[in-house]
């Protein structure tokens, strides 16, 4: 567990859909990854805290 936190991570929720958020993930090529895709429209992303922004600024 105190490992873990050496490199810590996070979720986001967003409102797209599964192609839009391939594409992203394909264009910012860093460690996010696709979690979850709850329903048609709504994705969860995952990965390091320092990669997560790029992909909410591609969400906007």
């Amino acid at each position: 567990m105190a490992n873990a936190a050496k490199n810590p991570g996070t979720m986001t929720a967003a409102l797209c859909d599964i192609d839009k958020a391939r594409a992203l993930l394909d264009k910012i090529n860093n460690k996010i990854i696709i979690a979850n895709h709850n329903n048609p429209g709504q994705i969860v992303f995952s990965g390091p805290v320092s990669d997560m922004e790029a992909v909410e600024q591609g969400l906007k």
